[in-house]
């Protein structure tokens, strides 16, 4: 039995070398990668997992103590007791009840999905006025979803403490 292979062109040899270059990188390219660079940057997982214990070993329970001692305005009762799947937690700056308002009649009036508890409470910093924070706290009786820190939150100092 004589074996004759067919005369290719040049284009044709190089789409066969080309798909089995393209098949030994893929099969054996996965190794490379995996040997080559990821064995290099062990530490970052090290790294990872030490701050992850850290923050484990935490100890919070003088911060839970003493809660007003970080906020003017607190809404503790709202999550006592209740299992919470998903809290929606929105930073806004003093002034802007009335966008406030506008999230509570929208998107923010959702209280659950497919049963599953959803909360929604507004974080801000204390404003600069005083009739401000008179608006804030009728606000916050009318609807027990402000937590308001002790900083002052202004144009000049937008980070929270």
């Amino acid at each position: 039995m004589q074996v004759t292979f067919c005369r290719l062109r040049t284009h044709q040899w190089c789409f066969i070398l080309f798909n089995v270059i393209l098949f030994h990188a893929l099969l054996f390219g996965a190794d490379f990668l995996e040997e080559y660079f990821l064995h290099a940057l062990p530490y970052v997982d090290m790294k990872v997992l030490e701050i992850k214990d850290k923050a484990r070993k935490l100890n919070t329970e003088p911060l839970r103590s003493n809660l007003s001692k970080y906020y003017m305005l607190s809404q503790l009762e709202v999550c006592k007791g209740k299992s919470i799947f998903l809290l929606s937690l929105i930073f806004s700056s003093p002034e802007n009840g009335t966008r406030r308002d506008l999230i509570r009649k929208t998107w923010g009036n959702v209280t659950s999905v497919r049963g599953h508890p959803i909360l929604t409470l507004f974080a801000l910093g204390m404003p600069v006025l005083v009739t401000t924070q008179q608006e804030i706290d009728r606000e916050s009786q009318k609807n027990n979803d402000i937590i308001e820190g002790i900083f002052l939150d202004s144009a000049e100092n937008r980070s929270l403490p």
